[in-house]
């Protein structure tokens, strides 16, 4: 029984809740430069740092996201997207008991590192840039795949359930795509209101 991977999930967790714009020491070249880069766009990076640790900043500030794992594995995160300074990933691990726990969306304004992100039980997702996502869950006991929204307030809603086709979801402007029962579909993301 392992206490390691559920101790990192916390400390992941309590890093991005606490994490506060350094000014002055960085500068935005850092952000540019430092570590390898996983994602990148006009106006934030992510990297990681040592292998380890991974690292996310809007140009001209630096926040240290604090994940403890390595990226794409058991125990860690994966599916790490950049949508202006939104920052969404899918975090993993096992529970305490060494099984598998649900894969967690969790999105988070690097501007405003602090506050909590907004996040769904789902295995793939699609972001805005104003942080709205649609995501796929895992199948059910029935081998149903829900297809949510996570909008302002962090409000989930449940859009679409039944034979959806995993990895099919698609995001252009505000309308995302899936097939479900061997046919597209489509819905709009709900505003987040900022």
């Amino acid at each position: 029984m392992s206490i390691v991977a559920p101790i990192a999930a916390a400390l992941a967790t309590a890093a991005i809740a606490s994490v506060v714009a350094a000014p002055g020491a960085r500068a935005a070249t850092d952000c540019r430069t430092v570590g390898r880069t996983v994602v990148a766009d006009s106006r934030a990076r992510v990297y990681a740092y040592r292998h380890i640790v991974l690292n996310a900043c809007v140009y001209g500030q630096r926040n240290n996201l604090g994940f403890f794992g390595e990226l794409n594995t058991r125990i860690g995160v994966s599916g790490i997207q950049l949508a202006g300074t939104r920052l969404g990933y899918v975090a993993r691990g096992p529970d305490v008991h060494g099984g598998d726990q649900p894969d967690v969306v969790r999105v988070v304004d690097l501007r405003r590192p602090s506050a909590t992100p907004a996040q769904a039980i789902a295995t793939s997702f699609v972001l805005a840039s104003d942080g709205a996502f649609a995501a796929l869950t895992q199948p059910d006991v029935n081998g149903a795949i829900r297809v949510l929204t996570v909008a302002a307030g962090h409000r989930t809603t449940v859009i679409a359930s039944g034979a959806v086709v995993p990895g099919s979801l698609a995001l252009t402007g505000r309308t995302f795509y899936w097939t479900q029962d061997g046919a597209p579909r489509s819905a709009v993301l709900p505003p987040t209101g900022g």
